[in-house]
């Protein structure tokens, strides 16, 4: 496999006899120019050379002109040269939805089967076809070129997966004609073709795949419960209700991190009075910080010390409603420990033991997966009863102090910033980015995390 920096003429800026081709290129392939290109390869020009984003044989792949990039392997370029994420000329063209330029690289001989790398949909032209425009005729044309109808994403989403979500039905019929695998699993048999067919409440298509001999997806988590809830009442055990056993922050360590996160929280006032001034006045009014007792008892009720950057959060704040969050709404630390004591009851009493989380896998490292952990103290909440928490007991690669969300109908993902501190100045962040949709009458925000 050629790499970006593996590829000998891959070179950026290509230059022969002190000539660099790279402005002149670019021009043509925005000319739509395939002669002048032809001209630039006679004169020296390496069709493999690249700008500073991609090869200009990926950026003529781009505007699915045939031409151009016939220019490209007439000079001699092979089919299927790659850039450092192993994107193909065809590859580009399922990406665009450049058919044509597809059926012209196929029938010069481009690999159907070759992938992609470096994200989680990376695939092949197979995988990036399916969702997109004429679909049933993109994986007509790759499979008579010999297209594997069977290689997944790296997420593990198979081909009929896809068609299976996406649909129509005749693009599913079409891949089980191929011997399209209806038995391929991913995520220990949590996803299949018929499990994504069902999401989509694809009538016919689930018809079709039972049909065919599929089964039912595992229940999310089903496999890892067990192990999970053992984990949890251990945590449990180790955590009991009183005085918890490990040292807290010092006093040094929590002024710090108060004087840095009033810093934020004044940055974000700065910023409501000037987009959404009413925003800027509610965040004001709700300063107030929670006395000693009452984050020690909150301690006590969970059983774990609170970080530095919670106990500053707690002195700003946590005596009043809290900052809001886009549409979610700060909490108090009594009603955030109301909150969590409502959970925990429900959790003790079994209403979560058989609901795996929805949104994170069983060993994603850094977030216990179970519904409801002890360990996790509300901060914010949206009018649904979503939550913000801050995770007192991340899992192994997780850190303490982590920011979550937790939903209703979902349980926990995330984690969203290590710290609370890191999360308001990324909120910051995002509002200066242009990256929420605020009401400036209201300062209402739209838009999370």
């Amino acid at each position: 496999m050629c790499l970006w920096d593996g590829c000998p003429r891959l070179l950026l800026g290509r230059t022969v006899r002190g000539v660099d081709f790279s402005p002149a290129l670019a021009e043509a392939i925005a000319a739509r120019d395939a002669t002048a290109l032809a001209d630039l390869f006679a004169a020296g020009a390496d069709p493999a050379s690249a700008d500073e984003d991609d090869s200009f044989l990926l950026v003529a792949a781009s505007t699915g002109d045939v031409e151009l990039v016939r220019a490209f392997l007439d000079a001699g370029l092979p089919v299927d040269t790659e850039n450092r994420y192993g994107t193909t000329a065809l590859i580009a063209a399922a990406l665009d939805g450049h058919l044509p330029l597809a059926e012209f690289l196929l029938a010069r001989g481009a690999d159907p089967d070759r992938a992609q790398f470096g994200s989680s949909e990376s695939g092949t032209a197979l995988t990036w076809a399916i969702g997109g425009p004429d679909a049933v005729a993109w994986v007509e044309a790759l499979l008579a070129a010999g297209a594997d109808p069977n290689l997944p994403r790296l997420d593990g989403w198979t081909p009929l997966m896809l068609a299976a979500s996406f649909g129509p039905e005749a693009l599913v019929r079409r891949l089980l004609d191929a011997d399209a695998d209806v038995l391929a699993d991913a995520r220990d048999g949590e996803l299949n073709a018929l499990g994504a067919a069902r999401y989509r409440n694809h009538e016919e298509i689930i018809q079709l795949l039972l049909e065919r001999g599929a089964v039912e997806p595992v229940e999310p988590g089903a496999r890892q419960l067990p192990a999970a809830l053992a984990e949890l009442e251990q945590w449990r055990a180790a955590h009991p209700p009183g005085p918890p056993s490990e040292p807290g922050p010092g006093d040094a360590e929590v002024d710090a991190a108060a004087e840095r996160l009033a810093g934020v929280v004044d940055d974000i006032v700065a910023w409501f009075a000037e987009h959404a001034p009413p925003a800027a006045s509610w965040i004001e009014a709700a300063r107030g910080g929670a006395d000693a007792a009452g984050i020690a008892a909150a301690e006590a009720a969970i059983g774990a010390r609170l970080p530095a950057s919670v106990r500053a959060y707690l002195r700003l704040f946590g005596a009043t409603a809290g900052i809001g969050i886009a549409e979610y709404d700060g909490l108090s630390l009594d009603r955030a420990l109301d909150h969590w004591r409502m959970l925990e009851k429900l959790r003790a009493e079994g209403t979560f033991a058989a609901w795996p989380p929805r949104e994170t896998t069983p060993g994603n490292g850094f977030v216990q997966f179970t519904w409801w952990h002890p360990g996790w103290l509300p901060f914010a909440m949206d009018g649904a009863g979503n939550l913000f928490c801050i995770d007192l007991a991340p899992a192994e690669r997780g850190t303490v102090g982590q920011v979550i969300s937790w939903e209703k109908h979902a349980g926990p993902t995330g984690p969203i910033r290590p710290t609370i501190e890191d999360y308001l100045r990324r909120y910051l962040d995002r509002m200066r980015e242009g990256e929420y949709d605020f009401n400036p009458a209201t300062g209402f925000a739209y838009g999370g995390e």
